[in-house]
C-alpha cells in the first residue's frame, strides 16, 4: 500500500481533519512496519496477530481501538482501490475502559488563571509573551469547552470580541458552531488580536506557529503545580470541567 495515496484517500474521500489524518498516518506506518517485521500479510490472520500483540503489550482497549479505527480506513481504502479488503471481517472495537475523571472546580480554575510563568530567551529571542498566550489559551479552553485542536487552529477572523463570540469551523464532527466569550476571556484575548491579520492564528508559539500539544501540556502542569492543584491536569480536562460547571 502506498502511504501517500492512503493519506490522499482519507483526506479527500473520507474528509478527515488534519489531526485525524496525522493520527492515521502514524498508526498506518506502525501497522505496516509490524507486518513487514513479522513477515505477515494484510489478511485476517495478520490483523488478528497484530491486535493480539497489542494486547500482549498490555495496551488498554481504548488505545487498541485507535488501531482498529485506522484499520477500518485502510479497509475502506482497499475497497475503493479494488484491493482485498476482508481482513477486518468479524473484528469489532473492544469495550472501552472506564476511567475516573477528576474535574476542576470553579475555585481551582480561578487559581489557575491567576498563575504567571516566566519565559526567557528562545533561540536568541525574548519569548516572555508566551505567558500571556498560554494563560489566554488556558482560559479559552476552560471557558468555551472547545477541543484543543479547535483553539490551536483558531484564526483571528473567527473571533468577534464586540459580539463576544468565537466561531469554530474546523471541528471534529465537521459542524460549525460558536461559543460565548465571557468578559474575562474577552480582556485576555484583546492583546493577542491587536494588529493581527484576519488570517493569522489567535494563539502562536515561540516560532509563530500553532501551539503544540506537548508544549501546552508542560505549561499547564507547571501552572497547576504553582496553583496548588494536585489533580492530574491535561488539556481535555477542561471539556469535562466545562460540562459539569454548566450543569451546576
Amino acid at each position: 500500500m502506498d502511504e501517500q495515496d492512503f493519506i490522499k484517500f482519507i483526506t479527500i474521500k473520507k474528509g478527515l481533519v488534519a489531526n485525524s489524518v496525522k493520527l492515521c498516518r502514524i498508526r498506518f506506518n506502525i501497522i505496516k512496519n509490524w507486518l513487514i517485521e513479522h513477515n505477515k500479510d494484510l489478511n485476517k490472520e495478520g490483523v488478528e496477530d497484530f491486535i493480539y500483540g497489542l494486547k500482549q503489550k498490555a495496551l488498554k482497549n481504548n488505545s487498541i481501538n485507535t488501531y482498529i479505527f485506522c484499520l477500518r480506513y485502510i479497509r475502506d481504502y482497499c475497497k475503493d482501490r479494488g484491493l482485498p479488503s476482508d481482513f477486518l471481517d468479524g473484528i469489532e472495537s473492544l469495550p472501552k475502559n472506564s476511567t475516573h475523571i477528576d474535574i476542576l472546580t470553579a475555585d481551582e480554575l480561578a487559581a489557575l488563571f491567576d498563575i504567571s510563568l516566566k519565559y526567557g530567551i528562545f533561540r536568541g529571542k525574548d519569548v516572555s509573551f508566551l505567558d500571556q498566550v498560554m494563560k489566554a489559551f488556558t482560559m479559552f479552553l476552560a471557558l468555551t469547552g472547545c477541543r484543543f485542536s479547535e483553539a490551536a487552529n483558531l484564526k483571528v477572523k473567527y473571533v468577534d470580541l464586540a459580539r463576544q463570540y468565537a466561531y469554530f469551523v474546523e471541528t471534529k464532527n465537521k459542524e460549525e458552531r460558536k461559543a460565548t466569550l465571557y468578559p474575562q476571556l474577552v480582556e485576555a484575548l484583546k492583546p493577542l488580536l491587536q494588529g493581527k491579520d484576519p488570517e493569522e492564528l489567535v494563539f502562536k508559539n515561540a516560532a509563530g506557529g500553532r501551539v503544540h500539544p506537548g508544549d501546552y501540556s508542560n505549561d499547564l502542569k507547571l501552572r497547576a503545580k504553582s496553583a496548588g492543584i494536585t489533580k492530574r491536569v491535561h488539556p481535555h480536562i477542561f471539556r469535562h470541567s466545562y460540562a459539569t460547571q454548566l450543569l451546576m
